[in-house]
């Protein structure tokens, strides 16, 4: 039987960059408020573009359109 050639193209490592990620990622409070920031950014966009956002209540995907989006405040 013939192995299935993926069609995503092959992660690769380099060896320059390796371990050089800044040193903002190296605390995980650091990531933690990176990672808000972008959300919060994602969400405000779609609020003033009109788009509704898809979030999971009770373990189900809902819509929040974008009248009803709240965007969390930045800490």
């Amino acid at each position: 039987m013939k192995k299935r050639r993926s069609r995503t193209k092959p992660a690769t490592h380099d060896r320059r960059t390796a371990g050089s990620a800044p040193k903002m990622f190296l605390d995980p409070k650091d990531v933690d408020r990176a990672i808000e920031a972008g959300v919060r950014e994602a969400v405000l966009r779609h609020k003033r573009l009109g788009q509704s956002i898809y979030a999971l209540k009770d373990g189900r995907v809902v819509e929040i359109p974008a009248s009803k989006i709240r965007v969390p405040r930045a800490r």
